[in-house]
């Protein structure tokens, strides 16, 4: 039996800066990402993202918006964004590293597979409110 999995992810935004995190584990080990991880059982979207978001980086952010959804390969990937103040986030939990950077730099990185489409996207939507 296959088991289905929901993820959460957000991308952050301070000016034309998004945070990145460098995962520490496998699946794609080393790559740069969003900060996210599983839904808990009986846990909301937004509080999970909320929470991994503080367990990943150290930052408290409230304001999230929804951005997308994606199912693939047992995965359930709920996106957000917000727009916060970035410059205190720290590698925490399973996040070999964090970076501030500069959106223009992102797509030099070695990086999460359709990361800049979701990045353009999530920065769309908050253009958008």
């Amino acid at each position: 039996m296959n088991e289905h999995v929901d993820v959460v992810s957000a991308a952050l935004f301070d000016g034309n800066n998004v945070l990145l995190v460098q995962r520490k584990n496998p699946p794609y080990q080393h790559y740069w990402s969003l900060p996210g991880g599983r839904i808990n059982s009986g846990e909301s979207a937004i509080d999970a993202i909320r929470r991994e978001i503080l367990e990943e980086t150290g930052l408290k952010v409230h304001d999230f918006h929804k951005v997308q959804t994606h199912s693939s390969a047992g995965f359930t990937l709920q996106v957000f964004a917000a727009k916060a103040d970035i410059s205190a986030a720290q590698a925490l939990d399973d996040a070999a590293a964090v970076q501030i950077v500069p959106l223009h730099q992102v797509p030099e990185l070695h990086y999460t597979p359709d990361l800049w489409a979701i990045i353009n996207t999530a920065r769309q939507r908050l253009t958008d409110l």
